[in-house]
């Protein structure tokens, strides 16, 4: 099915660490830009975008930490397919609102619920007897 996706992220902090300060301005300038024009660009963000970033230690420490956390990624992520979604189906707000009247998502939404995550199974007792009310 090509409309969802399987991830397993990893984040890896101690890269993180060893990137310069400038390299973090950049990351994030990258990973946060709004702007289609700026989404389509492969160049680096302007100086002007730069320099204030890196010029306060503290917030370079706190990007840092943001560019190797898996919550801001997953963040980052659903943001970037809920605005994706909504300017294919020309609508606004937040992701789930009001799609469930769609016929295409009532499917989907059927899918997940009947498709659901699961944990691991338990192994069954060796001895044959079930562990219920043990």
């Amino acid at each position: 099915m090509s409309n969802h996706m399987h991830l397993t992220p990893r984040n890896r902090p101690d890269i993180a660490r060893s990137w310069s300060t400038r390299e973090v301005a950049e990351r994030w300038l990258r990973v946060v830009s709004t702007h289609e024009q700026d989404a389509n660009n492969k160049e680096s963000p302007s100086e002007e975008k730069i320099n204030p970033i890196t010029m306060d230690p503290e917030r370079v420490e706190e990007l840092r930490k943001r560019l190797s956390s898996i919550s801001c990624f997953m963040g980052k992520l659903n943001e970037y397919i809920s605005r994706r979604a909504n300017k294919e189906e020309g609508i606004t707000g937040r992701f789930w609102e009001g799609r469930f009247k769609n016929s295409r998502h009532q499917r989907c939404r059927s899918h997940c619920s009947l498709h659901g995550l699961r944990g691991p199974q338990p192994h069954p007792r060796q001895d044959g007897r079930e562990s219920r009310g043990l």
